[in-house]
């Protein structure tokens, strides 16, 4: 093997290696970028879920507020007779009785 073929054999395999890894390179790059979107979709999906959660929450909270107003106004009217009753049974003594 003369000096020419082994300089040229020497720059081919060093040629051939930084292809490689050029090629190596950009399928691990296709590849991250494939596993990213694949994320950012899930958590899209995760995002929905607690959407539909939020909305499910929202209305039980309605739900459980017109509970309490309507517990509310059932305690205001409770009240209210109480009110009369005790008018009615503790009312003050006329001084002439």
């Amino acid at each position: 093997m003369t000096n020419w073929q082994l300089i040229i054999t020497l720059a081919t395999f060093v040629l051939a290696i930084f292809g490689a890894n050029w090629l190596n390179q950009q399928s691990l790059k296709n590849y991250i970028d494939a596993r990213i979107e694949g994320i950012g979709s899930r958590f899209d999906a995760i995002d929905a879920k607690f959407d539909s959660i939020n909305t499910r929450l929202n209305g039980i909270e309605q739900t459980v507020n017109l509970r309490f107003d309507a517990v509310d106004r059932r305690l205001a009217t409770v009240d209210s007779r109480l009110d009369r009753i005790d008018s009615v049974i503790f009312q003050p003594a006329k001084a002439g009785d």
